[in-house]
């Protein structure tokens, strides 16, 4: 069997290595809930402030995905879920990948969704990068830098990458090519943005970037 994302199929033997979470606003109070079990984890409204040590795996990254509704009243911004998840870095030092919307239509159930991806657990790695150039010749040369300091050291790794961009993003449009160009055995999937959108990357080293984001996640072959 195998699990679908966004067209993307995941091999089964890693899908018990990713942790997997959605979430909706009920009543004030996000829940979480994991794998067709639907086990509901409880949260505060503000998503990571809360405690998240019912996910009991260490956790690596986080990739959320926010959608307003047209008729949003909700008074926060995508600003406001930087600094939210700014708690998260905090309290687990994991990276975290915000990604926010607002939808052309109103959403059935709230004003608000969050879709949450979440990897972490024994032998798992993490890396983020963040388009800062329009220049194709210096995003190759950041991409080859990015590979030699941290992937490449991941040799007995299966890897998995997710690209978030905005359809008026400033990345060079041929920035995939060049990504697949210098990790020729990382599988890559992309998730578009509107033009309305805003991603951005929190981490312990780095702080807080926005901009197009390509995350690495890698899982450790059992040998």
């Amino acid at each position: 069997l195998e699990y679908k994302v966004d067209g993307f199929l995941i091999p089964r033997p890693l899908i018990n290595r990713i942790i997997f979470a959605r979430s909706r606003f009920v009543n004030n109070t996000v829940l979480i809930w994991k794998d067709e079990r639907f086990q509901k984890f409880l949260f505060n409204y503000y998503l990571w402030s809360g405690d998240i040590k019912c996910l009991e795996e260490p956790i690596k990254l986080m990739i959320s995905f926010f959608t307003f509704s047209s008729d949003n009243p909700l008074p926060f911004t995508h600003v406001n879920l930087e600094s939210f998840a700014q708690t998260a870095i905090n309290d687990k030092g994991s990276q975290i990948c915000i990604a926010s919307e607002t939808s052309a239509e109103k959403l059935r159930t709230s004003y608000a969704c969050n879709d949450i991806m979440i990897f972490g657990g024994e032998n798992v790695e993490a890396s983020t990068f963040v388009v800062k150039t329009d220049n194709e010749t210096k995003l190759l040369e950041q991409f080859e830098r990015w590979n030699i300091e941290t992937i490449s050291n991941w040799s007995n790794y299966q890897k998995i990458a997710i690209h978030i961009t905005a359809t008026d993003s400033k990345e060079p449009k041929n920035g995939e090519n060049l990504f697949n160009k210098v990790f020729d055995d990382v599988k890559l999937i992309t998730r578009y943005l509107s033009g309305n959108a805003t991603s951005s990357v929190l981490s312990p080293r780095d702080g807080l970037q926005r901009g197009s984001i390509y995350a690495i996640i890698g899982f450790a072959n059992k040998l």
